[in-house]
């Protein structure tokens, strides 16, 4: 059994054991994190802070990212956040803090990989991405995941007063700090009404003159459009050993399209340059593995 906690902003140290399922109360995990959650927003640079809390009500584990890194958490060696746990995918879901505008809060996305364990918010609803502005809690399987960002790291929690849980734990004092849930992704081949395409994704093999396009729908372009070798990947190469099995998430960042890196083993790249986040313009190629993708903008969303 291992007890205690450990903290990264780096990422690939942190590993969690598995744990029975028992869920831990959201109240009680956001108190847990905080003090590790602090320590990580109080270093240069960090603008991110998420930390994993077990059924147990324990600190398992809690890793910092700066704006526009993104943070994995799942079985994988490669995760920043790793849990030990048999019921978890090996990339379970995807952290990022977009950059911040002029008179705004920056923007946290969360995605859900697919996975048959499932994001559940404090409401009990399931969701497959979300946005948000300042903390928020979510739970997978017996575990809560606690998020924190610099934009609320200077003043109380809205879920503590003096030292006491109160009962509007959830309820925002600042209006601007919300989660916006998005619509559950309709897979590929699957239409939802009033659901209009936005985009081309073109994918190729590299080398190859022939090309496959993608349609790419408004609640897709927002829950974002995986691509691997697994079954839940929209972009599937199944004999392609190089891909991992879930490698690379296009999804909407701040309005604009951008490739998300999810710890694979062999990277990704635009235009040959190495990326773990990046913004993506119709002029330039996206390859991971033997795959190449270029996005074409239909329309944009507002």
């Amino acid at each position: 059994m291992w007890n205690g906690s450990a903290d990264s902003s780096n990422g690939r140290t942190v590993a969690l054991p598995f744990r029975a399922k028992q869920a831990v109360t959201p109240l009680w995990a956001e108190a847990v994190a905080r003090p590790a959650l602090d320590r990580l927003l109080f270093r240069e640079g960090i603008e991110l802070a998420a930390a994993v809390v077990g059924p147990a009500g324990e600190l398992l584990g809690s890793v910092g990212a700066t704006a526009f890194a993104p943070l994995v958490i799942g079985r994988h060696e490669n995760c920043d956040l790793r849990l030990l746990d048999p019921s978890i995918a090996l990339r379970q879901c995807v952290l990022l803090r977009g950059h911040a505008r002029p008179g705004a809060h920056a923007t946290t996305h969360v995605w859900d990989l697919r996975t048959d364990c499932p994001l559940v918010t404090v409401e009990g609803q399931n969701a497959s991405a979300l946005r948000a502005h300042g903390a928020f809690t979510l739970r997978f399987g017996g575990y809560a995941l606690v998020v924190r960002t610099r934009d609320d790291s200077t003043g109380p929690l809205t879920w503590l007063e003096r030292g006491r849980v109160v009962a509007r734990a959830f309820e925002p004092a600042d209006p601007e700090l919300t989660v916006t849930r998005v619509q559950p992704l309709s897979y590929l081949g699957e239409a939802l009404p009033q659901d209009p395409v936005v985009a081309t994704l073109e994918a190729r093999l590299h080398g190859h003159e022939d090309a496959t396009h993608i349609p790419v729908t408004l609640s897709e372009f927002r829950s974002g459009v995986l691509i691997g070798r697994y079954p839940r990947c929209a972009v599937r190469a199944s004999q392609m050993s190089a891909l991992s099995r879930v490698h690379v998430l296009l999804a909407e960042v701040d309005g604009q399209p951008t490739a998300v890196d999810l710890a694979s083993t062999n990277g990704t790249t635009v235009n040959g340059a190495g990326i773990s986040a990046s913004p993506l313009g119709m002029a330039d190629v996206l390859r991971c593995s033997a795959v190449e993708l270029r996005w074409g903008r239909a329309a944009m969303a507002a």
